[in-house]
């Protein structure tokens, strides 16, 4: 029904009209699942025009057009101690939803120690929102093309604590394996691609809308 919402509301609330001119108990049915129907609709039609826009920025962001708003560098200084002689170099690119990239914040070394585990990549895969159980929580998908590593040992590896640490004093949020994702290396290759999507759930009756993400950090 994408592109005939608003004629689909139309439709339905002509119908639900009608409806109500029926003997009482068949108008209640009626009317109560045409109201279940339009709060969907009108649910999808709110979806719609969310992806619509968000491909539009994707599709701007391919063609290299400038999508940067307002965009400014500023040094933050945090009150950890860790960051008191080095204040942190921050660039904003976009204001809703926020984007920012902090600059110096990880090592070159890091960088080539992190990216050497890349004969240990597998075909990285996406949220099942229809999963009732852990097992098939991730499925692979042609909306994602790349492969993955993930460090599973981010509580035991001296540089892995150690950069989760500064993560952790950087945004205030935590990094252990019960609140966040495992630290991850991802390669797309030639021709990879993950299209436009949202790391977070809205659908309250899947067992990922637990996991809801606050932040996303790359």
């Amino acid at each position: 029904m994408a592109g005939h919402t608003r004629i689909a509301l139309q439709w339905l609330q002509t119908a639900k009209e009608k409806a109500n001119n029926l003997d009482y108990k068949k108008e209640t049915t009626i009317s109560a699942d045409l109201n279940d129907l339009i709060k969907e609709i009108e649910r999808q039609d709110q979806t719609d025009r969310l992806q619509t826009k968000t491909q539009i920025l994707y599709n701007n962001m391919c063609l290299k057009r400038d999508i940067r708003h307002d965009g400014v560098c500023k040094y933050i200084g945090i009150t950890e101690l860790f960051f008191y002689k080095q204040p942190i170099k921050v660039e904003y690119i976009n204001k809703s939803p926020m984007i920012l990239i902090v600059h110096d914040i990880i090592s070159q070394k890091l960088i080539k120690k992190l990216t050497g585990f890349t004969n240990q990549l597998k075909r990285s895969t996406v949220k099942n929102p229809a999963a009732v159980s852990e097992e098939d929580k991730n499925v692979h998908s042609e909306l994602r093309i790349s492969s993955t590593h993930y460090f599973k040992n981010d509580t035991t590896d001296p540089d892995v604590i150690k950069l989760n640490d500064r993560l952790e004093r950087l945004t205030g949020l935590r990094t252990n394996p019960h609140q966040a994702d495992h630290l991850q290396v991802v390669n797309y290759g030639i021709g990879g691609e993950f299209q436009p999507h949202f790391d977070w759930m809205n659908d309250r009756k899947s067992v990922m809308y637990q996991l809801y993400r606050v932040v996303k950090i790359l």
